[in-house]
């Protein structure tokens, strides 16, 4: 069976793009539909 890879990158993909450094998980907010589509990569 072929290993499954995803290739995410931050800022402005699965965050909101922030002018500053996002340094606790309080400030991190996702995108609008990066769960839906973290689950349909990752959950089974």
């Amino acid at each position: 069976m072929k290993a499954k890879v995803a290739l995410l990158d931050r800022d402005g993909v699965i965050n909101f793009d922030s002018p500053d450094y996002i340094l606790v998980p309080d400030q991190w907010r996702p995108e609008q539909l990066f769960p839906e589509a973290h689950a349909k990569v990752f959950v089974k």
